[in-house]
């Protein structure tokens, strides 16, 4: 204990050179405020000598230097980021409109009175890039079809069934995976309709947009992770005041505390 004493004070007297005035008021008792009323003055003095033994922590300790200053500084960074990030609108701007698309993933079922004309039709419709098959002659046939292969599980997948009377007149049915193919086929086929009417005069483009993105989530996950380092910056603190405490208790030297 002795030799531990020794040398402890010599780094000491290296590393913080304190006069006797200086040590005198880091030891210092603090005041009772309940012995007598706590005045301006008084106040300042204790403040300024917690400032000074906080002081003499810091340079002493590189791990209370890290724990009470470095890491603090870099989680407020970080939670400074996240606030700068954080959504606050509950909804986000409208989406862009888009034009609505058919994509041929897989064969589209048709049904229809004739089997060439209705095949013709409706790859006209879709400037024949959509791939047909022709399944029968009315919707039921259609019906009959997708329910066949949905019950069963046998034949091929479709994206959509379109039961075709005539230009003005027909039914889609649409693959639940593939929604947006179900605009598209109305369009399409609906834009078919007005050109067939009007000798190609006249094509109809019609656009549509998504409802604005909830913003609500991003919220949340920020606050979270804003909550959490908040909580570490008030452990890092503790973990700082550990570390002079644990040493002491190693090392058998009480420090001025």
């Amino acid at each position: 204990r002795d030799s531990n004493k020794q040398e402890l004070k010599k780094r000491d007297d290296d590393r913080v050179p304190l006069n006797p005035s200086q040590m005198k008021r880091l030891q210092t008792n603090g005041k009772n405020v309940h012995a007598t009323e706590m005045d301006w003055q008084s106040f300042r003095i204790q403040v300024l000598i917690i400032l000074q033994k906080r002081y003499c922590q810091f340079v002493r300790s590189r791990g209370q230097w890290a724990m009470g200053f470095v890491i603090p500084a870099v989680l407020a960074i970080l939670i400074g980021a996240l606030l700068s990030s954080t959504p606050t609108t509950l909804l986000g701007p409208m989406n862009e409109a888009i034009s609505p698309a058919y994509y041929n993933f897989f064969p589209t079922q048709v049904a229809g009175a004739v089997e060439v004309s209705t095949l013709a039709a409706v790859s006209a419709a879709f400037d024949g890039r959509a791939s047909l098959e022709y399944v029968g002659q009315n919707y039921s046939a259609l019906y009959d079809s997708i329910n066949d292969v949905a019950s069963v599980g046998v034949g091929a997948s479709i994206v959509d069934g379109i039961a075709y009377t005539n230009a003005t007149s027909f039914t889609v049915m649409y693959n639940a995976s593939y929604p947006v193919n179900f605009v598209g086929a109305v369009q399409a086929l609906s834009s078919s309709a007005v050109s067939s009417a009007t000798n190609g005069l006249l094509r109809t483009n019609a656009q549509f947009s998504s409802l604005p993105n909830n913003r609500l989530a991003g919220q949340m996950n920020n606050a979270f992770f804003i909550a959490l380092l908040t909580a570490l910056i008030g452990a890092a603190f503790g973990a700082g005041l550990s570390i002079i405490i644990s040493g002491e208790r190693v090392t058998m030297v009480k420090h001025q505390q």
